[in-house]
């Protein structure tokens, strides 16, 4: 989407507040006492809502409570990239939009100082985002990537003319992660086999913009172990994968017209807000030569000091698999930080209140988790 394109559409979104002005008016005392009723009876973060099919159309849903981000977040679990959302309080209409276009500047800031940390239960309208039309289409997709491979050697390797992106995630991570972990709406799964009887699977979005990182780490499956250790220790993989998607979710959360210039997604974690909170929460330092370390007597060490987007990601992991009541892979493996791979012990059960402090819990589910909705 070019820059006057986006203007034009953030003018007319900002124009159409006269247009819900006058639906908001013509409201009934007692039509307000029910939305305000069913309003009450949703939970924090709970979206109810029909998204459309495509972009850029603005839709209602009921909203239960809480940030900014939270609201971004649910919807992104649910197909939706937003970048425009209304709130309706105080008999006024109050718009935001993340493209942060210069003639909007105040406003979008105003909407931050007064609902960033806080949207309280209401009707909001929202609109979903292309990401690739954002981005002048310059996306690629998969198998465009697949047949472009040279060029892409940090991309699954090797991949073949058979590789292909599905849906194809562990059932238990469908059911009980996906819709709490907000990500791009087309992660994928990519799984192959290799000639030494293992297999590769990774975890990916399935378009991505032509100047960023392709966002995948890739595990081999540990074919020595047990059937239970084995699926214990991919289930906890292919989460760990997800958490960093969720990570390249953020990203797209800050996207402006001159964000892909030049910027990789991989090294925002580094700059964001939610990154700085957890580098100073976990005591993470750089050097001048831009290597990472954490104190010595720090108990992340155990798990991963490489770097503070490794870390994140395994905290996160834990987290979702403690709730789950599924194990850790640090059951089975952990991080030998002098060789710089994961080597096998003997089957423990991981006290994750070590790792998982209540500092640690908070983060976690103020940035990267949304609380789980009872039937």
């Amino acid at each position: 989407m070019g820059g006057k394109t986006l203007i034009r559409r953030v003018a007319a979104l900002l124009a159409s507040a006269g247009l819900f002005a006058a639906l908001a008016s013509g409201i009934s005392a007692d039509e307000g006492d029910e939305e305000a009723a069913a309003e009450a009876a949703l939970q924090p973060t709970q979206v109810v809502a029909e998204i459309p099919a495509g972009y850029g159309t603005l839709f209602p849903l009921q909203w239960g409570g809480g940030s900014l981000l939270h609201l971004k977040g649910r919807l992104a679990t649910m197909g939706c990239i937003a970048d425009t959302i209304w709130v309706y309080n105080n008999n006024e209409w109050h718009p935001y939009n993340q493209y942060q276009v210069p003639h909007i500047l105040q406003i979008i800031q105003d909407f931050k100082n007064s609902y960033s940390e806080y949207i309280p239960p209401t009707t909001v309208y929202a609109d979903c985002t292309n990401i690739c039309e954002f981005n002048n289409n310059r996306c690629i997709p998969f198998h465009e990537m697949r047949e472009q491979r040279d060029n892409y050697p940090s991309f699954i390797i090797p991949l073949t003319e058979t590789d292909s992106c599905t849906q194809n995630f562990n059932p238990k991570v469908t059911t009980q992660v996906l819709p709490t972990l907000p990500t791009r709406p087309d992660t994928c799964i990519v799984t192959k086999k290799l000639n030494d009887g293992k297999g590769i699977r990774g975890v990916a979005p399935n378009n991505l913009p032509v100047n960023t990182t392709p966002f995948v780490v890739i595990y081999d499956e540990p074919s020595y172990r047990t059937s239970t250790e084995h699926s214990d220790i991919l289930l906890a993989s292919e989460i760990h994968e997800l958490c960093h998607i969720n990570q390249n979710w953020h990203w797209v959360q800050q996207l402006t017209p001159s964000a892909f210039i030049g910027y990789r997604s991989s090294s925002y974690f580094y700059t964001s807000p939610h990154g700085q909170t957890f580098i100073d929460l976990v005591g993470f330092k750089q050097n001048n030569t831009g290597k990472w370390t954490l104190p010595l007597n720090s108990v992340y060490r155990d798990i991963y000091s490489k770097n503070p987007k490794e870390l994140a990601a395994e905290l996160c992991s834990m987290y979702l698999l403690e709730r789950m009541g599924e194990r850790s892979s640090y059951d089975y493996e952990r991080y030998n930080n002098d060789e710089r791979y994961y080597e096998e012990i003997p089957i423990r059960t991981t006290n994750l209140n070590k790792y998982l402090t209540p500092q640690i819990r908070q983060w976690l589910e103020t940035y990267m988790i949304l609380p789980e909705i009872a039937d």
